[in-house]
């Protein structure tokens, strides 16, 4: 009996440490994004059209000529 709840224990654990990592991904590339947001939206804000354009992703490219 206790081999089994020490095979549930260390599962419980393992999973915990799977989400958690998940969890910290996942925040990794969300505060990434919002630091390219906010580059990306203050050469907007400067003025600096052609350069946004430059930087902007190739979705948005393919939606507004750089012109």
């Amino acid at each position: 009996m206790k081999h089994k709840t020490r095979i549930i224990v260390t599962l419980v654990f393992i999973s915990i440490l799977v989400f958690v990592q998940s969890v910290t991904a996942d925040q990794a590339k969300e505060k990434a994004a919002i630091s390219a947001a906010k580059a990306w939206l203050t050469l907007v804000d400067d003025g600096k059209y052609f350069e946004s354009w430059d930087e902007a992703a190739q979705y948005f490219k393919n939606a507004v000529t750089k012109e």
